[in-house]
């Protein structure tokens, strides 16, 4: 995993599948929270999936898609199940712009931060 695609917030995955965020990136490494008892292990992206999107608060709108209101805009993520891929479209009246390739947890986040001006909030649905 490329540290340069990383930012203070955003979620990966140890080897042992326990979810960790991200605290601090400079080129001595990483730190992140909770901190993994005695681990050597490497950190991995987590794959973007439904439970993921819930839990950030988008809504299953229809088939594989599912959408987040943006003042009077929407983002939306498609979840492409035979490729493994995921994409985004940010919608409006006017314009519609699609991003492909957006498959992690960390990529998404990233982009709702460059587009919306803040963190998606993670709240654990059930």
């Amino acid at each position: 995993m490329d540290a340069r695609e990383l930012r203070i917030g955003n979620y990966l995955m140890t080897d042992d599948r326990e979810i960790v965020t991200v605290l601090r990136v400079d080129r001595d490494g990483m730190l992140v929270q909770p901190v993994p008892d005695e681990y050597d292990g490497g950190f991995h992206p987590i794959p973007l999936d439904e439970e993921w999107l819930l839990n950030f608060g988008f809504k299953h709108k229809c088939g594989d898609v599912y959408a987040k209101p943006f003042g009077e805009q929407e983002i939306q993520v498609k979840l492409y199940h035979e490729s493994n891929r995921s994409g985004v479209i940010l919608k409006s009246d006017e314009l519609s712009l699609g991003i492909y390739g957006l498959d992690y947890v960390h990529k998404l986040q990233n982009l709702y931060y460059a587009v919306m001006c803040k963190e998606l909030v993670y709240t654990k649905k059930g």
